[in-house]
């Protein structure tokens, strides 16, 4: 049976007045404190739901709030994407490592386990709008090329936020504070600042989006969640299905980085297209990219990205 909003506004209330926020804190806390090394998926997901439940009525319940955000038609999407074959010392073109389509998606299916993907399970990583914030968290070695891809919205996208405090009126402010402590563990478990060979500890990200916040790829393009380097700005992980139906894949851009005590230098040396199944490219800076780009009219120009 379907519920209104409001009705589940109350059960949300119910659920938030029945819990105590010495013992929710002490819960996550302790989970804070766990090796995930050894534990199972299931394992977590139990030990999630142990700080989060509520005996409402005799029965143990969870209860989270996330309404869906919208990114309009048109949005803008960016993902890094780094360069092999030595291609990040010493630019060739064409690239070998982007040759065809499919160099520009989401990953093949052997890729490693991340934020919101398990071992083998492909998704597409971008940030909306804001194209200096997956330079930044890429972690780009100082003087390495790497690629910067554009894509664009060619309908509107839905995604199920996490970590993200909802908007939601009527709370007291107890009430709010413990909604707070909820949002402030979930947002810490899915913006773990995981170093290569330490990615068993994705598994409590991948359980919080599948298990907690799993919307069908029916009902949500993905997920969207705060960003490592700044908080204040979103991430958005699209699933796998239909993936070129929602984005346009415009260029991607061969960039340099290189850090200076004033900031991240980023100098773009080409523009590449997809035209006939084959990548052409335009050296940044010539009269042909001008023409051909004029929407990026001031792309010869060196942008400086503040940590």
């Amino acid at each position: 049976m379907l519920i209104t909003y409001q009705q589940f506004h109350l059960v949300f209330q119910r659920y938030l007045s029945g819990i105590d926020s010495n013992e929710l804190n002490n819960r996550i806390s302790a989970f804070r404190n766990l090796i995930y090394t050894d534990l199972s998926e299931k394992e977590i997901k139990d030990k999630i739901y142990g700080i989060l439940k509520v005996d409402i009525n005799g029965s143990q319940k969870i209860h989270l709030m996330s309404d869906s955000f919208i990114y309009p038609k048109g949005t803008l999407f960016y993902r890094v994407r780094d360069l092999e074959n030595n291609e990040n010392k010493i630019i060739s073109i064409p690239l070998k490592t982007i040759t065809i389509e499919k160099d520009v998606w989401n990953p093949p299916v052997g890729c490693k386990m991340q934020r919101f993907n398990n071992n083998k399970e492909s998704v597409l990583y971008t940030t909306p709008e804001d194209e200096s914030i997956p330079i930044k968290e890429k972690k780009i070695p100082d003087d390495d090329n790497f690629i910067l891809i554009k894509y664009e919205a060619k309908i509107e996208i839905k995604v199920t936020p996490i970590g993200l405090n909802p908007t939601i009126l009527g709370l007291t402010v107890e009430e709010k504070h413990k909604l707070q402590s909820i949002n402030n563990f979930l947002n810490d478990m899915v913006t773990l600042d995981v170093c290569s060979g330490a990615e068993y500890l994705y598994k409590v990200s991948n359980v919080i989006s599948k298990h907690y916040f799993g919307a069908s790829p029916e009902y949500s393009d993905g997920w969207c969640y705060p960003s490592l380097k700044d908080r204040s700005k979103s991430n958005v992980c699209f699933h796998d299905q239909d993936i070129k139906e929602k984005l346009n894949f415009k260029y991607f851009l061969v960039c340099s980085k290189e850090e200076t005590e004033n900031g991240i230098i980023i100098k773009n040396k080409y523009v590449s297209i997809l035209k006939n199944d084959i990548f052409k490219y335009f050296k940044v800076g010539s009269e042909e990219q001008k023409r051909l780009f004029p929407e990026v009219k001031d792309l010869n120009k060196i942008r400086l990205i503040k940590e």
